[in-house]
């Protein structure tokens, strides 16, 4: 048996770090909970811009008490997704058109500003900035953490939520390793999109996220975010297709890249599609441009079951990262598990660590095999799915006619709608 924990430290306040961090509030309050991060303030453009919240999000966030939650899922809540074609026709949808709330449909997406996310999610937890963990050591029953400034902390019990990069875990469990994808992805937030520049996606936005297939390769993925501040929706608009389809080197920099990606829209997609590209502006890039995504490496057994460790544990993308690139942490374009996953693992390792047995490291230990198993198939899935979106010729057609038999079939029977 263990002695109760007092004090938890969490390395990293993403969206994972932070949930579990109000959880732990809700379901023991006698805990002393700290979050360390490295940024040193809160506008920490690193773990991304919008985010889209599937219903596993969103429960963990209600799970979790977050403050003004409810109100902004009513406000962001799609209820679909749609797959067209490069020529803008219906190859499949899930979901119906939107309806009022969101809690009625288990196709419920919500594409939300982070900053507006963390801003709720922030309220009432203790958080040092300016905090970059270097290392830590298990001393018996604590664990002592060490930070780049030369200051250092003790904690009953540590938890790496420090994202895809992760020093936490590059010092406890080493072997997990990143794959390239082979995909390229290009993103951007559109903060100027006019709906009557491009009336057929706009009446397909109004319910659903919209992706977008070709024969070449290419593929878009849209979707609408309305923010708390300001009177206009934001756009996300993201390219991304195969590497092995390049002929050349893709140019850097923010202009220079984003004048490629209109071109490659008018190349391969439909005017409606175009248009939109046209309108961005240098400042909509994010990312600085054309990135390459990666994958932690698919394992069937969690790796933390061989290493000895009592002390810690880790997080959500610290662990099975599902699309982070060569120095950002990108937004998860293919199945958009990332974020949900971490705040899944944030609602389980919250009731484990909050247990009121002194038995607490077996709770752990069920997490960990839990979190693992769960983790994997979701980075396994993710990367088939990017796979799908960017086939090639006969592979494009073959899987256009496959989803277009399923949607006839969703029709039929009204799954479509929900």
């Amino acid at each position: 048996m263990s002695p109760p924990l007092q004090t938890i430290a969490i390395i990293g306040s993403g969206l994972g770090g932070l949930n579990l961090a109000q959880a732990l509030k809700n379901y023991k309050p006698s805990l002393q909970v700290t979050i360390y991060e490295k940024s040193q303030d809160q506008d920490l453009k690193s773990q991304g811009f919008h985010i889209g919240i599937n219903q596993w999000g969103q429960e963990s966030l209600k799970e979790a008490k977050i403050s003004g939650i409810e109100e902004i899922f009513a406000r962001n809540t799609v209820h679909g997704f749609t797959v067209l074609d490069e020529q803008l026709h219906e190859v499949l949808r899930i979901g119906g058109p939107l309806k009022p709330g969101y809690s009625g449909s288990k196709n419920a997406t919500a594409i939300v500003d982070r900053a507006e996310l963390r801003s709720a999610m922030t309220k009432g937890v203790k958080i040092e900035y300016g905090k970059n963990f270097v290392k830590y050591e298990e001393k018996g029953d604590k664990v002592e953490i060490f930070f780049e400034d030369g200051s250092k902390v003790e904690a009953d019990f540590m938890v790496g939520a420090d994202g895809c990069w992760s020093k936490v875990r590059a010092q406890l469990v080493p072997s997990i390793q990143y794959e390239p994808t082979g995909i390229i992805s290009f993103g951007t937030l559109f903060h100027n999109y006019i709906p009557e520049r491009s009336p057929t996606l706009a009446k397909f936005l109004k319910f659903s996220m919209i992706r977008l297939l070709s024969p070449s390769g290419y593929s878009i993925l849209i979707g609408l975010c309305n923010p708390l501040r300001g009177d206009k929706p934001i756009l996300f608009f993201g390219l991304s297709f195969p590497e092995s389809i390049l002929s050349s080197e893709l140019p850097e920099g923010r202009k220079e890249a984003l004048a490629h990606a209109k071109k490659l829209v008018h190349d391969h997609f439909h005017p409606e599609a175009a248009a939109i590209a046209d309108g961005l502006a240098e400042e909509d890039v994010i990312f600085k441009g054309f990135y390459k995504t990666r994958t932690t490496a698919y394992q069937a057994k969690s790796p933390l079951s061989r290493i000895p460790h009592k002390r810690l544990t880790l997080l959500g993308d610290a662990a099975h990262a599902l699309n982070p690139n060569l120095r950002y942490v990108a937004m998860t374009t293919n199945k958009g598990m990332g974020g949900n996953t971490a705040l899944k693992d944030s609602i389980d390792l919250a009731k484990s660590l909050s247990t009121a047995s002194d038995d607490w490291s077996s709770k752990v230990v069920e997490y960990e095999n839990i979190m693992w198993k769960r983790g994997s198939k979701e980075v396994k899935e993710s990367l088939q799915m990017s796979w799908r979106n960017h086939q090639l010729g006969w592979n494009y057609s073959i899987g256009k006619v496959f989803m277009k038999g399923l949607n006839a079939m969703f029709y039929l029977t009204g799954n479509a709608h929900d």
